[in-house]
């Protein structure tokens, strides 16, 4: 199951980026796709549960983000979160590793 993660999010992120992630970001998708999965059993946070879809839909397309503002990757960013549910296109950006402003930090 771990495997075919992997290879999801790695073909995703090539297509997006044109590397691949390291194995520290796709630790953190993977444990934010765990929790997302144990969570949602409780609260209801999602219809997509399916791991295929979790990661085209919820995880890839939130980081399409980031390509689609190349600003994003080149220097700080701040970003507001309006009602996009459990947090994940924040989130999802965050984790690309691309770099971030702290809030109240001039940038």
């Amino acid at each position: 199951m771990r495997t075919q993660f992997d290879l999801w999010m790695k073909d995703g992120w090539k297509e997006l980026f044109g590397d691949e992630p390291d194995g520290k970001r796709l630790d953190q998708f993977y444990r934010y796709y765990e929790l997302l999965i144990q969570w949602n059993e409780v609260m209801n946070l999602t219809a997509i549960t399916e791991m295929d879809q979790v990661v085209t839909k919820h995880f890839l397309d939130s980081l399409s983000l980031v390509r689609a503002v190349p600003e994003l990757g080149s220097r700080p960013w701040s970003m507001l979160d309006l009602g996009t549910g459990a947090g994940r296109n924040r989130s999802r950006a965050q984790q690309s590793g691309r770099r971030r402003k702290e809030p109240g930090v001039p940038g």
